[in-house]
């Protein structure tokens, strides 16, 4: 079936808040699958267009993309496009901003509404088989998958309560202060890292819990309140009213024009090399310092020593040394870019003729 989006469609589409499914449903010859999934194949002939999609709790849709492309822009400005002979699985878009074709659109559509479902609707399969990485049901949901004949095949069962709503994560995700305030129960499924920046109270009030494949970062005092968390990855708390930085945090010049009377705190690591930091100007501003590993110049370390955290870690260079954090060949290339000093954090290639292994002094 091939219909084509006219003006009137697409301010529709703009203006709306239908699901894609909803947008499809008069315009092709749906197929029922199974109770509660249905299937259409479709064609849309105009592009680009606005998709403000809008998914009801237990609403799931996948969209085989034939030809075209569909893009969604998530919150922190990252956009995840799906175009042809990929497919997009759709849970949740509490997470995303925005939706657009980019270009002429064609596809299958499978829409599953799990809102109705019923144990008499399966009682009928001999055999029921599933196949994902996680799969998400109810008290009620539980006690019909143990009478009926289901083999799950994944790598989690999550179980949550009647009317929490489930937020599905793909990627790294953050939770600012800014965000809207949610005003349902949720639960976060997030294959990714997440970050949960300071005085997010609110906005975690109402979460139930979380699944954290990826690491989790967040201030020390909200780890404690921190509901049902189960994270396969690393857990990473920093100090209330700290500045977090990347990483691997470079200080330098102008880092220090910039600084604040504020705590500044790395996942990893800080370097201190830049020859031409000034460390008088850190102390004046009130600029202190915390992370795990602290490399610095000799000449560095007395007059910053009293900014940084007691429990880093300090690792002291040659003043000259350049800190590499990247996979580095000893080669002519290597000597002109880095010089003499280096310190490599990364793999070190050697060529089968020592390379420029003898001219380093460091």
């Amino acid at each position: 079936y091939k219909t084509r989006a006219s003006g009137r469609d697409a301010d529709e589409w703009r203006g709306g808040r239908i699901m894609l499914a909803e947008f499809l449903a008069d315009r092709g010859d749906w197929v029922q699958v199974m109770s509660g999934a249905r299937a259409c194949l479709f064609s849309l002939g105009e592009g680009p267009v606005s998709l403000p999609l809008r998914l009801e709790p237990l609403h799931f849709e996948a969209l085989f993309c034939l030809a075209g492309a569909v893009t969604l822009t998530r919150r922190d400005g990252s956009a995840l496009t799906a175009g042809a002979r990929q497919v997009l699985l759709l849970t949740d878009l509490s997470g995303v901003v925005g939706a657009s074709v980019d270009a002429p659109l064609e596809g299958i559509l499978v829409a599953v509404d799990a809102r109705n479902a019923r144990e008499e609707n399966y009682a009928h399969y001999e055999s029921i088989t599933i196949n994902c990485a996680m799969v998400l049901t109810s008290p009620q949901g539980k006690a019909v998958l143990n009478k009926l004949p289901f083999t799950l095949n994944c790598g989690n069962v999550l179980e949550l309560p009647e009317g929490v709503q489930l937020r599905s994560i793909n990627g790294s995700t953050e939770i600012k202060s800014g965000d809207a305030v949610p005003q349902e129960p949720y639960y976060i499924a997030a294959n990714g890292s997440v970050t949960i920046g300071p005085n997010t109270e609110k906005q975690l009030e109402l979460c139930r819990g979380m699944n954290v494949n990826g690491s989790l970062t967040c201030p020390e005092s909200i780890y404690p309140q921190l509901k049902n968390l189960k994270v396969n990855g690393a857990t990473v708390c920093y100090p209330d009213g700290a500045i977090v930085l990347k990483g691997s945090a470079v200080i330098d010049k102008l880092f220090a024009l910039r600084a604040k009377n504020a705590l500044y705190w790395a996942t990893r690591r800080m370097i201190f090399v830049d020859p031409g930091l000034e460390p008088g100007k850190l102390a004046e501003k009130g600029a202190t310092f915390s992370a795990r590993q602290v490399i610095m110049a000799q000449s560095l370390v007395e007059p910053l020593i009293d900014l940084i955290d007691e429990k880093a870690e300090i690792v002291m260079v040659p003043d000259g040394t350049s800190v590499v954090m990247d996979d580095v060949t000893l080669d002519e290339t290597a000597l002109r870019r880095y010089g003499r000093q280096l310190y490599i954090i990364g793999d070190v290639t050697v060529p089968e003729d020592g390379g420029i292994l003898k001219e380093l002094s460091y």
